[in-house]
């Protein structure tokens, strides 16, 4: 190879490091960011028609976008429970808001720390603050939510009230 076209290529491989470094993986908190931006109308309107179908009704496929594969399956089994019994089987509140009525004010996104996304917000009715805590690992590349703990609900875990027996 000429000179040349070695300095072509070292200059091209230069250019692609900068544009790939440039593109930054999506962090933590914006995964976290990105489910309350996809289903945060859940807490203002009732009409699923419009909107869709909420949070804990979607495919494995739509979950997955968010949760890890096993928190995903667990979402669906309940679901499938449900529909199979046509009653609560574990999930009985929206899992965005820890609540069966979600309404919202002033939601805050905090940044990660230890693999913990905190989230905070007000209830409109109360005026109380809820805290949330999304648990998030890596997989391939892609921050997931592997769990939400309910800081005001005794520390309960999505994980763990998915994972009950079902009917």
């Amino acid at each position: 190879m000429s000179s040349t076209a070695t300095k072509h290529a070292l200059v091209l491989a230069a250019i692609a490091v900068v544009i790939c470094g440039t593109a930054k993986a999506e962090s933590a908190k914006s995964a976290v960011a990105r489910l309350y931006k996809d289903f945060a109308w859940q807490a203002l309107s009732s009409q699923s028609e419009l909107f869709g179908d909420v949070l804990a009704n979607q495919k494995k496929s739509v979950l997955e976008r968010y949760f890890s594969p096993d928190l995903a399956a667990l979402f669906v089994q309940d679901a499938s429970c449900q529909a199979k019994t046509k009653e609560i089987c574990n999930l009985d509140f929206d899992p965005l808001f820890a609540s069966q009525d979600p309404s919202v004010a002033d939601l805050e996104i905090g940044d990660a720390t230890a693999n913990t996304v905190p989230v905070e917000f007000k209830s409109p009715a109360s005026n109380a603050k809820v805290k949330l805590e999304f648990k998030v690992t890596m997989i391939t590349g892609t921050w997931k939510i592997n769990d939400i703990v309910y800081t005001d609900m005794n520390k309960a875990s999505l994980r763990k009230i998915l994972s009950k027996s079902s009917r």
